[in-house]
């Protein structure tokens, strides 16, 4: 294909250039190297892409080309022309010698501040010269800006302008493409909303997204779909960017945050003024020329002592032990002893690599394990301490959202086996350090990090340790630093929960055990994913429960102290109707980690099924309780209270979800059952509708067949069949389910037909009938309780 386009560029292009190579990184064009024949000098051709190209008139991209190369300026890459040959549409300027910004933040990280200072001014030089002219880029971002000589150019301003003003389409092609929408991960909120009236402020925010990247080496919002950075950058704060790096000056962070204001009005409001900041930021060396508050002069000095005293314990010697730790200080003594209650949020990945995310991640999910493991400490859940990630939230409200009284914060960065990780411990009453400490060392180490941090806390937090606390903080689950990676890899696959995720997570636990088969967590994570990945891959459960038992058997047998292995243990157990067997197995992990919320999720499912409603309700509490930002633990509350008859409770439940996170497609399918006890008919079968269109393609049959009852119960038949018709193809669906088609049957009359259903649900432990959905107590079954058969449906599922 390569060689095909080069052939036929170099057709177009005639005897004016000769094609020498492609670049990589183009974008959405195609990039060439070519040698312009006349003068000898190199050249850069972009190609558009085809059906790009069929938007456009080509006479009038070729006069707003000739515009865009108006512009003269030390830091614009200048265009050269615009031409149209052979079916291909491009256009030309300088070959710059150096790299781009792109290329050098891959390589290198995070760049230092001096360093950071002059590719800023020197992009605000460039836009502030084309602003003056009238011409806005809308497409800054590090692979338009490139190095040379110690100078940052800015390439390709103007093209988007001519590719929006040349469309011939109305722009429907271009918004497609996305071109003229500009890139996500550096899009302004008004520019994401397609406002007309989009301005040169949109480049400032881009630039805001620059520099914050340039220093901190992570994009703002890392790792989202374009959809969901678009969504980002319209509706959330990012983390002020002194808390991820401390040590930049004052008055260039607050720069970069104002840059980044969701309101063009609260941005400097031209690239001239954030020129003159930077200029001042460089020329105090990073000292504003304002006198500073009396808070902020004692803060400065209280960090000049704190690094005097760095330096002072760096000259006399390491500490020796695992790690070195570098530093240790006390920023702010504790105002009173607070209640031992703590919640860690997720550690900053500060690597070069993004790909790292999984590392960070998963330090900060073994420290809030080992944490969860003491006696007398209440840890806030991870899914909640999560909810704060990539967040500028203050540490008070994070204390007062997860009902703690001390915050963790850290970081992690990583380079090869090389590993820094810094923690601080945070009275979140009053917003003031209790202690921070960096530890240097070895992957082979982390879990010496992760005890050293655990054991600091306790005792900063005045607890007395026992000695299975002891034992809990000091736990080294493998010495294979790479059967670790692969670990902690799974585990951030298996947080996504979706069917893909899962499946990828099993092989990476599966590569971990095979390193090392005495990995009791690995076992544990295996026994996890199996638990659930019928539910959430649309398979059958004959297959994935007996394995589910089997690791968590095998995670057991290596470590019998773990909590997690028992849960999905005895959730495995559930889903097979061993009713008794599953309540042991809940009971103890709960008593091994009362901390574990996962664990008292599932186990008010097990009691809802078996008619203890207010059991149910009493652990449902304790899980929102300890993850009070859940929406899967705060929605399967409301199914609770649902199943115990309280549906104006079970409404109110639900819908606080939903305010969350509108698109919860749980909380919907929950939300649309209760509406419909509530003889709501058309609001319940519209919540369904939304489940089903926020889950996307690969909708769960639970959702569908829930659908398909509403639509029977409300008479509308047609709807019903066509539902039942959907849930039996199998040219869509991988798993065809009993439990689901049993529903609608039910809600069409089909009585005879529905038990059948009902009855190979049982026998083949069906994900959607399993016991914490609802089955036997759910109303829509109250039409068959009369029935003889229904008890012996019970009989079946062990529950006479």
């Amino acid at each position: 294909m390569t060689a095909d386009l080069r052939a036929q560029l170099q057709a177009a292009l005639a005897a004016a250039y000769t094609i020498e190579r492609e670049l990589g990184g183009g974008g959405m064009s195609r990039v060439f190297v070519a040698t312009e024949t006349t003068l000898g000098r190199k050249v850069v051709v972009k190609v558009l892409p085809p059906d790009l190209a069929a938007e456009l008139s080509v006479e009038r991209f070729r006069r707003e080309i000739q515009v865009a190369a108006q512009l003269q300026n030390p830091h614009i890459v200048p265009l050269h022309a615009a031409g149209e040959g052979n079916g291909l549409l491009y256009y030309t300027m300088p070959y710059v010698d150096g790299e781009s910004l792109r290329a050098r933040l891959d390589r290198d990280g995070e760049l230092p501040v001096a360093a950071a200072l002059q590719v800023l001014r020197d992009v605000a030089k460039a836009l502030a010269y084309a602003h003056r002219r009238g011409v806005v880029h809308r497409d800054i971002k590090p692979e338009n800006i490139l190095l040379s000589e110690g100078d940052a150019l800015v390439a390709d301003f103007g093209v988007a302008k001519a590719l929006s003003a040349s469309t011939t389409s109305g722009g429907g092609g271009l918004t497609s493409i996305g071109m003229t929408l500009g890139t996500p991960a550096y899009m302004a909120p008004e520019q994401a909303a397609g406002d007309a009236g989009v301005d040169a402020r949109a480049d400032l925010y881009a630039l805001g997204a620059v520099a914050y990247e340039l220093l901190t080496g992570s994009q703002l919002f890392p790792g989202r779909s374009p959809q969901a950075l678009i969504a980002a950058h319209t509706t959330e704060t990012p983390e002020a960017i002194e808390r991820r790096r401390p040590n930049i000056p004052a008055p260039l962070a607050s720069l970069v945050m104002r840059l980044l204001s969701k309101r063009p009005a609260d941005r400097p409001q031209t690239a001239d003024e954030v020129l003159r900041e930077l200029d001042t930021v460089v020329s105090t060396g990073g000292t504003s020329l304002t006198t500073p508050s009396a808070p902020t002069a004692k803060r400065d000095l209280r960090n000049r002592r704190l690094l005097a005293a760095a330096l002072i314990l760096a000259a006399i010697g390491s500490v020796p032990f695992g790690l070195s730790r570098v530093a240790p200080r006390r920023i702010a003594p504790a105002t009173s002893t607070p209640e031992a209650s703590v919640a860690v949020l997720p550690f900053v990945n500060m690597s070069g690599d993004k790909e790292n995310e999984y590392f960070a991640d998963g330090m900060t999910e073994e420290l809030i394990d080992r944490l969860a493991n003491l006696r007398g400490l209440h840890v806030a859940a991870r899914t909640s301490s999560f909810a704060f990630k990539g967040k500028d939230s203050d540490v008070r409200e994070i204390g007062r959202q997860l009902g703690v009284h001390n915050v963790v914060e850290g970081s992690v960065r990583r380079a090869g086996s090389h590993v820094r990780v810094t923690a601080q411990l945070i009275d979140a009453d009053s917003g003031y350090h209790r202690w921070s400490h960096t530890y240097d060392g070895d992957l082979k180490d982390v879990f010496a990090v992760q005890e050293q941090i655990g054991t600091a806390i306790a005792g900063e937090l005045k607890l007395a340790l026992a000695a299975h606390d002891s034992i809990a903080l000091a736990r080294a689950p493998t010495r294979d630093t790479l059967a670790h990676t692969l670990y902690l890899q799974a585990r951030f696959l298996w947080n996504k929960r979706t069917g893909e995720a899962l499946l990828h997570a099993v092989t990476l636990f599966d590569r971990a055990i095979a390193r090392d088969p005495s990995y009791a967590d690995a076992w544990g994570g295996l026994a996890d994913c199996y638990a659930i990945l019928a539910s959430y891959a649309d398979m059958s459960s004959a297959a994935t429960l007996p394995k589910a038992l089997s690791a968590a058997d095998r995670a057991l047998a290596l470590d019998s102290t773990l909590a997690s292995p028992r849960v999905a243990r005895a959730h495995a157990l559930m889903d097979s109707w061993r009713w008794a067997e599953a309540e042991r197995e809940f009971r103890t992990a709960i008593a091994l980690n009362p901390n574990y919320a996962t664990g008292h999720q599932w186990f008010a499912g097990l009691l809802t099924a078996t008619g203890r409603g207010r059991e149910a309700l009493i652990e449902a509490d304790r899980a929102v309780a300890l993850d009070p930002l859940s929406l899967v633990i705060s929605t399967a509350r409301g199914h609770a209270l649902n199943m115990a008859g309280r549906v104006a409770d079970a409404e109110a439940q639900l819908r606080a979800t939903l305010e969350r996170d509108p698109t919860f497609s749980y909380a919907w399918s929950e939300l649309g059952l209760v509406l419909l006890r509530q003889h709501r008919p058309g609001e319940a079968i519209a919540a369904l509708r939304k489940a089903l269109a926020f889950e996307g393609e690969h909708s769960w049959a639970g959702y569908l067949g829930q659908l398909g009852y509403m639509y029977g119960a409300t008479g509308q038949t047609d709807s019903a069949r066509a539902v039942l018709r959907a849930l039996r193809d199998t040219r869509t669906r991988r798993y065809v389910s009993p439990g689901a088609i049993a529903m609608v049957q039910v809600s069409l009359g089909q009585i005879d037909s529905a038990f059948a259903s009902l009855e190979t649900a049982i026998d083949t432990s069906d994900p959607f009938l399993a016991a914490d959905n609802g089955f036997p107590v759910d109303p829509m079954y109250d039409v068959l309780r009369r029935d003889p058969r229904f008890q012996a449906l019970l009989k079946r599922a062990n529950l006479q």
